[in-house]
């Protein structure tokens, strides 16, 4: 059931090593808990996303492929119920006030304090554990 772990944790950023060191971090506290799949382009998760339940997707606003804010309003238009957590660089108040009108629910900045990262993610998959609290799945 689609509340019931392993969760899925998709994390899209073209740089190599945020996607290993945002794995790496996810897979050690979460082990039990969690399935990470990075993804290099906005491309190669978003197919993954259309085609799998998923709870969770990181994305970089600053992506080779794609506008990260475009990419979480695609995100959106696909009507599944996950939490987008958006990260970034860019720290300005106008960014972190259009993700969230786009509809991210998180937004983390660069470079992602593991502790913060780890309370999103803590935060995130609350909405889940209620869920399926409530529905006794």
């Amino acid at each position: 059931m689609l509340f019931d772990p392993p969760y899925k944790i998709i994390i899209i950023d073209d740089d190599a090593e945020i996607l290993s060191i945002m794995s790496l971090i996810i897979n050690k506290n979460y082990s039990e808990s969690a399935i990470v799949h990075p993804f290099p382009t906005f491309k190669e998760g978003f197919d993954y996303i259309s085609k799998n339940d998923v709870h969770v997707v990181f994305i970089d606003l600053n992506l080779l492929d794609e506008d990260g804010m475009k990419g979480i309003e695609k995100l959106k238009e696909m009507n599944k119920k996950y939490q987008i957590v958006a990260f970034s660089s860019d720290t300005d108040l106008s960014v972190k006030l259009a993700c969230y009108n786009s509809g991210s629910d998180f937004f983390l900045e660069k470079p992602i304090d593991r502790n913060i990262l780890n309370e999103v993610i803590d935060d995130a998959l609350r909405t889940f554990i209620h869920w399926k609290k409530i529905t006794k799945g």
